[in-house]
């Protein structure tokens, strides 16, 4: 008769070997790639490839003009600095102390970021650091810095383009 600390082995072993029924040794399975990501330089010679004209404001960032409908955006295009995001980015207009009051232009925008994902509305502080507040309007759309094509990027900066013209009733400056 087998001691009992061998017959526990052997039932371990076969509820082992059991479990694993199926699945390829490691050293069989495939390592996970790296994906490409894009350097700043990268993203200049495809903003170019694509036929946008650019002006690097900053080390990797570009600003570019995309043209739709009646609309006239200058938007940046820019590698984050952590390097995972790509981040298309505009301020869209001038925010008066009256628009931060105003609830409804508010809500709207708020609602507006619930369909636009990624792409959202925000408000950002531009004045230079001691001077008085300069809020404006602004939007952005991030975009995974993995595997970016001329393609993936070209239907991320339509994306932007269409979700900004789609949605300018909420943002536009009212007529007077």
């Amino acid at each position: 008769m087998k001691k009992p600390s061998t017959l526990i082995a052997m039932i371990l072993f076969g509820a082992a070997i059991s479990a694993t029924a199926g699945i390829p040794p490691r050293h069989v399975q495939q390592a996970a790639q790296t994906p490409f990501r894009l350097t700043g330089e990268d993203l200049g010679v495809m903003l170019k490839d694509l036929k946008y004209e650019t002006a690097m404001t900053a080390q990797g960032q570009f600003e570019i003009e995309m043209k739709q409908g009646t609309f006239t955006f200058h938007p940046f295009v820019a590698v984050s600095t952590s390097g995972n995001k790509i981040w298309i980015t505009t301020s869209v207009r001038p925010l008066t102390a009256a628009d931060l009051a105003n609830a409804d232009l508010l809500s709207k925008l708020l609602i507006a970021n619930t369909s636009i994902g990624p792409a959202q509305f925000y408000i950002e502080n531009v004045a230079a650091e001691k001077k008085p507040v300069d809020y404006r309007l602004g939007f952005g759309y991030p975009l995974d810095n993995r595997g970016i094509s001329e393609e993936i990027l070209k239907d991320a900066l339509d994306a932007f383009a269409n979700n900004l013209v789609d949605h300018a009733a909420v943002w536009e400056m009212p007529k007077k």
